[in-house]
């Protein structure tokens, strides 16, 4: 083996390494806790999470990480302790902030609760970003403490960094609003649509964060980023589809939902499917319901899933991807 190839096989090592290790910090809005962090559930174990899960099992889509042909996408199970968990909270502040809805039925005519689910989507996704950015800038600098050649510090070392550091600061911007709202009690600067229907079984569950515009193209976007987050979760013998925004982005989401919002039953629901494959990678399924699933079925998921995973947000028509 020669030193190019040793140098090769030690940045595949560092990938594959920050690919399977948590980035840990507390996300307290004072960005000065100390404490060790917890893997926090972002969808409620006890409440949520526990009414999908079949003998301690979950169902996610995931990604196997191939350096050759690029992520590879797939379904598998998750043990429902570690289902949808992320290192973003230390427990007295998980506890802390969500303790009106973990001690508490969730009440969906209490804005506070619906906030707070929303807020974790915010947490979760800022914590995404960040674990990236910082993953990406260490793959960099080990890649330039090398020596490797040029075609290793190309589009994938050097894009992607900056990319995700400034996806970071975007969400940063919107959990400082978000954070000033919280602790006035300004709650009505949050807006909340609500979708219920009946569900006998339940299905999935999703807790995510997405944009309904390109936030790097203008400067006041950049400045005032919008967002949307997105719960989806079973209550009593409902499913709920909460869509959770700042009151002041009320016209662009409403546009950017309109086709969903003008829709009814199952078509309402089969264009809230589509949505979640494009946007959301934090969801998981019912094992007994997965079952249902055909391979066409399964196939059809994964690839709609896959060709939207970097945020391409390709659009066609498949009634496999109906999730309800």
């Amino acid at each position: 083996m020669n030193d190019r190839e040793k140098a090769e096989k030690e940045l595949k090592n560092t990938i594959f390494s920050k690919v399977h290790s948590d980035f840990k910090k507390c996300l307290w809005y004072t960005n000065d806790c100390k404490n060790p962090v917890i893997k926090a559930h972002s969808i409620q174990n006890s409440k949520i999470l526990e009414k999908l899960a079949v003998n301690g099992k979950l169902i996610r889509l995931a990604y196997e990480l191939n350096l050759e042909s690029g992520p590879i996408p797939k379904f598998e199970d998750v043990g429902i302790n570690k289902a949808t968990t992320f290192t973003g909270l230390c427990s007295y502040h998980d506890e802390l902030i969500f303790r009106d809805i973990e001690k508490k039925d969730i009440n969906v005519d209490e804005p506070y609760h619906l906030i707070l689910l929303a807020y974790r989507a915010l947490l979760r996704e800022f914590h995404s970003s960040l674990s990236l950015a910082n993953h990406l800038q260490d793959i960099y600098e080990k890649s330039n403490e090398l020596k490797l050649p040029q075609e290793w510090n190309e589009e994938l070392l050097m894009m992607l960094p900056t990319m995700y550091i400034l996806q970071s600061y975007l969400t940063y911007r919107y959990k400082h609003h978000f954070d000033k709202i919280l602790t006035k009690s300004s709650f009505d600067q949050i807006s909340n649509i609500l979708i219920s229907f009946p569900q006998n079984k339940t299905t999935i569950a999703v807790n995510s964060m997405f944009s309904p515009i390109d936030n790097f193209i203008k400067k006041e976007d950049k400045e005032e980023p919008k967002f949307i987050m997105l719960n989806v979760f079973p209550l009593d013998s409902q499913c709920y589809i909460l869509f959770s925004f700042r009151t002041e982005h009320k016209d662009i989401v409403n546009e950017f939902l309109s086709p969903i919002l003008q829709a009814k039953g199952k078509h309402q629901l089969y264009l809230i499917s589509k949505l979640i494959l494009q946007n959301c990678e934090n969801f998981v399924i019912n094992p007994e319901y997965f079952d249902s699933f055909s391979e066409g079925k399964k196939n059809a998921i994964i690839e709609y899933f896959f060709k939207n995973l970097h945020g391409n947000k390709i659009d066609y028509d498949d009634k496999e991807l109906y999730l309800f």
